[in-house]
């Protein structure tokens, strides 16, 4: 299983949809490193799932041919679709927590769309806005987590020690309840992707 950290990819443009489709709000062009979060989570999935391999620029491209490139970062319910029919690999997508531990038991992973809490000025994974990571597997009460934008000084903030196992990073732990509590409000929570059953 290959980690995939958007921190890499300051290089690669990933032009986002935004009033002048080439800067983000901050006024700074988009890249990988900025924006990519969903797209290096799809590439981690593509990896896990299949016998080949979805480099990051790749994915920039289909991001962008289908549309997905919005906002500031990746519309995983455009770009999901589109990876799933690229790959020979299922999609679907879920709010539901306990059909998130089915599909992970099953051999799936998914695709979470991490938010900050209501009442939070900021989350276990996202620091300002959505932000994408994969989950990877679970035992039925914690989750193993791959976060693209990982670093120990991000997991060092005072509101994320002692929340979440990062002795095995990249690899994350973290109980089940948590997880949920941390999709962003108002998003489609999970998108779910695994490999076809013949």
């Amino acid at each position: 299983m290959k980690y995939i950290s958007q921190l890499d990819y300051p290089h690669i443009p990933y032009p986002t949809r935004v009033k002048d489709p080439e800067f983000a709000p901050n006024g700074k062009p988009t890249t990988a490193k900025s924006s990519g979060c969903g797209l290096c989570s799809a590439c981690m999935a593509i990896d896990i799932l299949t016998d080949t391999t979805l480099e990051v620029e790749e994915s920039v491209r289909m991001s962008m041919e289908c549309g997905a490139n919005h906002s500031t970062g990746t519309d995983m319910n455009i770009f999901g679709p589109a990876l799933a029919e690229r790959f020979g690999i299922e999609y679907s997508k879920t709010d539901d927590k306990n059909e998130l531990i089915a599909h992970l038991r099953d051999g799936g992973v998914a695709i979470m769309h991490a938010g900050i809490p209501v009442g939070k000025e900021i989350s276990l994974f996202a620091s300002t806005t959505g932000h994408y990571v994969l989950l990877v597997s679970t035992d039925g009460k914690d989750i193993c987590i791959l976060d693209p934008s990982y670093s120990l000084e991000k997991y060092n903030h005072p509101a994320r020690i002692g929340r979440i196992n990062i002795a095995n990073a990249p690899y994350l732990y973290c109980d089940i309840d948590t997880v949920d509590s941390e999709t962003k409000p108002q998003r489609v929570k999970y998108h779910l992707f695994k490999r076809i059953k013949k």
